[in-house]
């Protein structure tokens, strides 16, 4: 018995480090922190999806990721849905997203939708008050989580809240 114990002892040991490294949670506040770099190389780690529910998008640096990530992979499944108002606003990415031939879906209520996160390949999900924006990232005090270390279950929180957001509250970005 006293034998057994032990080399179940040794291989949990032995595989601990190996669960350590795939586990990743980050905090990140602003403007203490630049948020764009973290969410910059988060992006370029995506294999097969991004889908993103964001108030709007008007960071270039990140726009220009997300444009490259696709000419890159033309088979990455890129989505993003963004808050009708802020998709009219000056300096909004829309266009340039959608002719890159990323899907933009415009929700179509009127009320004010705040969400921001984005779901990386099913695994990793990136979320906060930070908006993808010039403001957020030289002005407001805002914050961001960066994990891949929830369960399926959470995952498909965020999955199904994009699909449903995309499905039933948005309309396929048309041009304007």
């Amino acid at each position: 018995m006293k034998k057994i114990f032990g080399l179940i002892l040794a291989f949990s040991l032995s595989i601990s480090p190996v669960l350590a490294e795939t586990c990743n949670v980050q905090s990140h506040f602003t403007p203490r922190e630049k948020m764009q770099g973290f969410i910059i190389q988060e992006l370029q780690h995506a294999k097969t999806s991004i889908h993103a529910s964001l108030y709007g998008v008007t960071n270039q640096p990140i726009v220009n990721t997300l444009i490259a990530l696709k000419k890159a992979n033309p088979n990455l499944d890129i989505q993003v849905c963004l808050d009708n108002r802020q998709s009219r606003v000056r300096g909004s990415q829309v266009k340039a997203l959608a002719d890159a031939g990323i899907k933009v879906y415009i929700k179509k209520s009127v009320l004010l939708d705040h969400d921001k996160y984005v779901v990386i390949d099913s695994t990793e999900v990136i979320t906060g008050s930070w908006n993808w924006s010039y403001s957020a990232e030289h002005q407001n005090n805002v914050d961001t989580f960066i994990t891949n270390c929830a369960t399926d279950s959470e995952y498909k929180k965020y999955e199904d809240d994009f699909v449903f957001i995309r499905d039933t509250m948005s309309s396929p970005y048309v041009g304007q």
